[in-house]
Order: C-alpha cells, then sequence, then structure tokens
C-alpha cells in the first residue's frame, strides 16, 4: 500500500492481484457507505 491512499498510479503498475487487495482494503475500510466512493471504485474497476 502506498502512502497516498488513492494513489492512481499505484493502479496502474500494480498487478491483478495488487489491485484486487487495493479495493478490498478500501471496502473494508469504508464499508460501503459513501455512495460517492462506490462510484469512484466501480469506475476504476470498469478501466481495469
Amino acid at each position: 500500500m502506498t502512502n497516498n491512499f488513492m494513489d492512481l498510479t499505484y493502479l496502474q503498475k500494480g498487478n491483478e492481484r495488487q489491485r484486487q487487495a487495493y479495493y478490498e482494503t478500501l471496502l473494508t475500510l469504508y464499508k460501503w457507505e459513501d455512495a460517492r466512493l462506490r462510484h469512484f471504485i466501480a469506475e476504476r474497476m470498469e478501466m481495469t
């Protein structure tokens, strides 16, 4: 995990396993409570 938590360059450089761990960490921390975050993650997952 990088220091910049929402750093998308990490996702671009990371492999599939790293990306999956990144999303799982986000979901665990935020517990899907924020609809804007859900939308943000959904958009990023479509890009990968």
